[in-house]
């Protein structure tokens, strides 16, 4: 199944660090800096043909979370997202867990069920 959005919660990276892991993933076609909340966020129009992905830094403590609203990316699922970039950045990546409510920790290989 291809969900229509795609969600992640990165543990600890710096904000020019995921916006080169995105580029690198999908391609930034536009970007620009915003206030949300007292968030430091980024608005992008990535991919082609191009959606909206957002990245709020320290969201949520350490965790910054990368949304994409499209379909046309190359993973089909968070945990799929969650599982690259955790492999990129040898650090925790959550998602939520697709068979239900809970959340996954994701740091390399291994997944395991969090409370959040």
């Amino acid at each position: 199944m291809i969900y229509p959005d795609l969600e992640i919660y990165v543990k600890g990276q710096r904000p020019e660090d995921l916006l080169s892991w995105v580029n690198e993933r999908v391609g930034i076609v536009s970007q620009q800096e915003v206030k949300r909340g007292g968030k430091e966020t980024f608005e992008m129009m990535v991919g082609d043909p191009p959606c909206l992905c957002l990245l709020i830094c320290r969201v949520n403590g350490t965790y910054s979370s990368i949304w994409f609203n499209g379909r046309d990316l190359p993973w089909s699922s968070d945990v799929g997202c969650a599982t690259d970039c955790a492999n990129t950045f040898d650090t925790e990546v959550r998602c939520q867990d697709p068979e239900g409510d809970a959340w996954l920790s994701i740091k390399g290989m291994r997944q395991s069920i969090v409370e959040w």
